[in-house]
């Protein structure tokens, strides 16, 4: 599954927490229970640690995805942009 996947809607993208289930409460990335991810979130339940796409997003981004995805104005918008420009 790619990120693209799992980040489909605005409902399943979360900010301030790199999940969260049904209660709105935060999780784990990888919690079965999850139901919306902040975009770090989606990247760890969809790939292994181990691959480039992390990197790949911190040097398009010129620095932290997870400072990125959380900053006030941040739109679901500019998520989905951001995972189309990387295909991920």
């Amino acid at each position: 599954m790619k990120v693209k996947d799992l980040l489909d809607s605005s409902e399943k993208w979360t900010q301030d927490a790199f999940s969260r289930n049904i209660f709105n409460e935060p999780q784990s990335s990888v919690h079965l229970d999850s139901v919306k991810w902040c975009l770090t979130g989606a990247m760890i339940k969809c790939y292994d640690p181990c691959t480039d796409i992390y990197k790949k997003a911190y040097v398009f981004l010129g620095g932290s995805v997870m400072k990125w995805n959380d900053a006030p104005g941040r739109k679901f918008e500019d998520i989905r942009k951001l995972i189309e420009e990387l295909d991920i």
